[in-house]
């Protein structure tokens, strides 16, 4: 099996976008990105993270892949 090395990484979450702000967040203790809604269980409500920052447009040629899952891939990419 080849051998792959993770060289560096893309973060986008309730915490922030990238590496600093998601550490600088967690050791402010910083919950501005959770949220309570209903909905998600059968009988109450939860509690969870919301990403609100702009994401990145797709590239027209994905034009048909477009979602906010892509959109949080291409914003972490």
């Amino acid at each position: 099996m080849k051998r792959c090395y993770i060289q560096a990484v893309g973060v986008v979450s309730a915490l922030g976008e990238g590496l600093a702000a998601t550490r600088a967040a967690l050791m402010r203790g910083d919950t501005r990105g959770m949220r309570i809604e209903s909905g998600w269980l059968p009988d109450g409500n939860s509690c969870v993270g919301r990403v609100t920052t702009e994401l990145a447009p797709l590239p027209a040629q994905h034009a048909e892949d477009d979602c906010r899952n892509n959109r949080l891939l291409a914003t972490a990419f």
